[in-house]
């Protein structure tokens, strides 16, 4: 009983466990940019993280801004995720939080 009781422990305990990424760029194409959805590197990317919620805090203000990882990006350690507002520019290269 006693394993059991530890075995669900470490996995809700892992369950809250935040991350942090770095703001790539943005969607783009050759013409235009799309600043509501973000190429996110995060170190130890799985197939699980989609679904799970991104938050950007400004670092002069106590504005956030959130959103929602939508798909991985290539073969390498990237997300795509799609922010419930534009995200301003001075914002690539500024950390993230996904929880």
């Amino acid at each position: 009983m006693k394993e059991i009781r530890e075995k669900e422990s470490k996995r809700i305990k892992g369950r809250n466990k935040s991350m942090k990424g770095v703001i790539n760029s943005f969607k783009r194409s050759r013409h235009v940019l799309n600043p509501m959805q973000l190429n996110i590197a995060v170190d130890g990317v799985t197939k699980d993280m989609v679904g799970k919620k991104v938050v950007w805090h400004a670092p002069d203000s106590k504005n956030t801004i959130s959103g929602k990882i939508t798909a991985m990006h290539g073969s390498t350690r990237q997300v795509r995720a799609i922010m419930e507002k534009g995200v301003p520019g001075k914002a690539i290269g500024t950390s993230v939080e996904i929880n």
